[in-house]
């Protein structure tokens, strides 16, 4: 999925479940792997250099297309940014707060394994072991309908908030 889609359900989950921001990390962090578990569409980085028979030899080179991805990932985390604060207000005491938290857990495995590719040791390399276990193997391949579904996600997810919060 998308570090917008992750960042938005993180804040969102953790917003309402608990008052407390590392607990709201915790939250996000963890829905990361739950939503990572659902058929889901993600954009190609050019960086990422894939072993298709054994995914813990997978890198992400520092090369010129690094930069690019660079940019698409930061575009892609303030795009969930703004979606947080528009659907929930920009916090006005401090930053500290569950949402910020969920949403940082929610992107965290995703940062984590950067840091995998470019050191490989523990405990980087268990949690990069379940990300590669729980991460679903039917990938959409469709970008447009791959963002409509995560969009379709995120206010399914949104409204049995609202519901039940």
């Amino acid at each position: 999925m998308t570090l917008a889609t992750h960042s938005v359900i993180g804040a969102s989950l953790a917003n309402i479940i608990t008052i407390n921001p590392w607990l709201g990390f915790i939250v996000g962090f963890v829905s990361h792997f739950l939503l990572d578990a659902i058929p889901h569409w993600d954009y190609h980085l050019g960086s990422m250099q894939e072993d298709k028979s054994n995914k813990l030899n997978n890198d992400m080179k520092i090369n010129k297309s690094f930069f690019f991805d660079l940019i698409k990932i930061g575009t892609d985390m303030f795009i969930g940014l703004l979606i947080i604060f528009v659907l929930h207000g920009v916090p006005r005491e401090t930053l500290f707060t569950p949402l910020i938290f969920g949403a940082v857990g929610g992107v965290m495995p995703d940062a984590l394994q950067f840091f995998y590719f470019k050191l490989r040791i523990e405990p980087l390399i268990s949690i990069q072991k379940f990300h590669i276990w729980i991460h679903t193997k039917v990938r959409l391949k469709r970008a447009l309908s791959g963002v409509l579904l995560q969009i379709l996600f995120i206010f399914l997810v949104l409204s049995v908030i609202k519901f039940f919060g």
